[in-house]
């Protein structure tokens, strides 16, 4: 790092050395934003900030200059508990109209332990209404764990609600199988009404006699995490297993109604086969539980960014316990490559993925690090940045040197919401980036023969 005390701004920037892209891509994690406390959630309002939900019922609010702003955007610690690891607000969900509509979507555990779908509105001043909020659904809970709670906007603009199978270990109320019981599925309700939530006629069991109305899936124990591909609306859902499996889970769009099979099946292998009707859906990839792997699943999204072009179409998620990140990617004919990414997050504790409205993808951690993922090379470890030679002038323009006779062709620069702000011809090997960044985090890709990717934080 350079930091230049004796000038008014200050530019510190690191690069990792890259060489030339391989034919799987490779990640790497970028942190941009920290001190949260147990991160659950990262998303986007379709208006330059990330919004980050804390388990302990706080969201705070990224803005678009990578600072992590004081003020809470909502407090719900009073309405939530949070004393069991897989308790507390869980799930949060901004309505694909949220700038004309200023509806927003919470899930949590209430104090009596049970999980909640809430309704907020925003007031006149864009801030949160407390005072608005509209309970919607309410859920038993029999134990304090397997709650699930990630709630998403499909792209038919339903809302969709993962819900755990109820707790305790083996589901022994074989919840999951017994479409009477709303746990262990995903339900998916019409919020677009101007109160409570109204039941799609297209619901795969409307109208069956004694069938939840709302469920859309069946068959799992905690999906933790679900997200759509904004490209062809398939449904993504990572779903923790037992003692033995972790399983991925992809749900065309073009499907309804489908059972992945808990309890009867844990990934692709039995588990508890005593009454059970069959008919189960594979997982698109599962693996077993061990230091290598995992214990714990954590589901992410299909990369539809632009800032990496290697990554497009990559499904990037991780595991709870061992911080391991991998990506998968269709061959065709329902086949995936499968890319171990490595150990990424130190200690393990990788609680979620967010993205922004750029299709740009982050990784929350229970330390409170967020992380921004980049494209990284497959020879250089992926959390090795280099320092480079960096000066500031005072007319603003910043000078990084490269290693001599590096052929550069395009620079570009990037802030924290993935955006475009600078792109730059330069034949040699001095980069003169222009005057006028604002203070910021910002992503600096040197596209050159031998690449360099890294950030710039201003000051």
């Amino acid at each position: 790092m350079s930091v230049l005390s004796n000038i008014s701004a200050t530019v510190c920037i690191c690069l990792l050395f890259c060489m030339a892209a391989q034919a799987q891509p490779r990640i790497s994690l970028m942190p941009v934003a920290q001190g949260f406390s147990q991160p659950i959630e990262a998303t986007h309002a379709g208006d330059g900030r990330i919004f980050v939900a804390e388990r302990r019922g706080l969201i705070k609010i990224i803005d678009e200059s990578g600072q992590v702003l004081s003020a809470p955007y909502l407090d719900i610690r009073s309405l939530v508990d949070d004393s069991e690891s897989e308790r507390g607000l869980l799930g949060l969900a901004f309505s694909p109209d949220f700038t004309n509509s200023g509806r927003f979507y919470l899930s949590y555990t209430n104090l009596s332990g049970d999980l909640v779908v809430a309704r907020y509105l925003t007031d006149s001043t864009g801030l949160p209404d407390p005072g608005s909020a509209e309970i919607l659904l309410t859920l038993n809970q029999p134990f304090v764990n397997h709650n699930g709670g990630c709630i998403r906007f499909g792209p038919d603009q339903m809302l969709y609600i993962a819900v755990g199978d109820g707790g305790a270990g083996g589901d022994p109320g074989d919840r999951s199988q017994q479409l009477s019981n709303p746990l262990g599925a995903i339900h998916r309700i019409d919020v677009s009404i101007p109160a409570g939530y109204a039941l799609p006629s297209d619901n795969p069991f409307t109208g069956q006699s004694g069938a939840v109305q709302t469920i859309w899936a069946y068959g799992l124990r905690n999906p933790w995490k679900i997200s759509f591909d904004p490209d062809n609306g398939d449904l993504w859902i990572a779903d923790v297993g037992q003692d033995a499996r972790e399983e991925v889970n992809k749900m065309p769009a073009d499907s309804a109604g489908v059972n992945y099979g808990w309890r009867c099946r844990e990934g692709i292998a039995g588990f508890n086969t005593s009454n059970c009707p069959g008919g189960y859906t594979d997982p698109i990839w599962d693996y077993p539980h061990g230091n290598a792997t995992g214990a714990s699943v954590t589901g992410g999204f299909v990369y539809r960014g632009s800032a990496f072009p290697e990554l497009f179409g990559h499904y990037i998620f991780g595991d709870y316990v061992s911080g391991n990140i991998w990506t998968l990617f269709p061959t065709g004919n329902g086949e995936y490559d499968t890319t171990v990414q490595g150990q990424l997050v130190p200690n393990g504790q990788l609680t979620s993925f967010g993205l922004n409205q750029h299709g740009e993808i982050f990784v929350l951690t229970k330390s409170g690090t967020v992380y921004q993922v980049l494209s990284s090379p497959t020879s250089i470890p992926n959390q090795n940045l280099r320092e480079v030679s960096v000066s500031y002038h005072r007319s603003g323009e910043i000078i990084i040197k490269l290693p001599t006779n590096t052929a550069l062709k395009t620079v570009e620069i990037r802030d924290i919401t993935g955006r475009l702000t600078r792109s730059i011809e330069s034949p040699e090997s001095i980069v003169r980036l222009p005057p006028g960044l604002p203070a910021g985090i910002y992503l600096i890709k040197i596209n050159a023969d031998t690449p360099f990717l890294g950030k710039i934080v201003v000051r």
